[in-house]
């Protein structure tokens, strides 16, 4: 017969789980932190957050207008001639510059409607022309005839009348009139409409009629 020792008397006493077979204590979950009691706004806190809203919504519609005066001048364009030019868009239909070519050549340029946009995408259809040199000659003489205003001396109508024919009949007189030039003062001619161009697009972003 087997002695079997019996587990010591303090073992029973403090219930060891190893010795009787109790199941081992679960342990007990942290407490929960008191809720924070967080006081209202008094008044004059209202007051600051409201101010302070209000100042962040008027430094976002500033924004704009500060990239805007930014781009300007990284084209190097006054605020005074951007200003001119959107005012001549938006009161008159259209804005005007002068351009010194030589010493005795002066144009002045016109920007372009949107009928002339159109007259010139339908000559592309028509014409379809295969080369890039062919294709871009095109675009310059169109955009051209639609632009020149004055020659030298030589002032060219705009119709205002709401005829296409009267418009159209204009138009041909320049588009004939810049045929006849000679090859280098038309190529002169190109670059000045190029600057031209140019400011216009610059002046003539989205959104530009916000920031006058």
């Amino acid at each position: 017969m087997t002695d079997t020792k019996a587990p010591p008397l303090a073992d029973f006493m403090r219930g060891d789980p190893k010795q009787t077979g109790a199941p081992k204590p679960e342990p007990t979950p942290p407490a929960e932190p008191a809720a924070q009691f967080t006081p209202p706004e008094t008044a004059e806190e209202q007051r600051a957050t409201a101010q302070s809203a209000q100042l962040g919504q008027m430094q976002s519609a500033l924004r704009p207008i500060e990239d805007y005066r930014e781009y300007l001048k990284e084209k190097e364009i006054s605020e005074d001639k951007a200003s001119a030019i959107v005012d001549g868009l938006l009161s008159k239909g259209y804005y005007e510059e002068t351009y010194q070519v030589t010493k005795t050549l002066r144009v002045v340029f016109r920007t372009r409607q949107q009928q002339d946009t159109v007259r010139l995408q339908t000559a592309l259809q028509i014409q379809r022309p295969l080369f890039d040199h062919a294709y871009n000659e095109l675009v310059t003489r169109y955009n051209m005839a639609s632009s020149l205003s004055q020659y030298r001396d030589t002032t060219f109508p705009f119709s205002q009348s709401d005829s296409e024919n009267a418009q159209e009949n204009a138009f041909s007189d320049r588009l004939a009139f810049i045929e006849r030039l000679p090859t280098p003062v038309f190529g002169l001619l190109s670059i000045q409409l190029a600057k031209f161009d140019a400011l216009i697009m610059a002046v003539a972003r989205p959104g530009v009629a916000e920031n006058f």
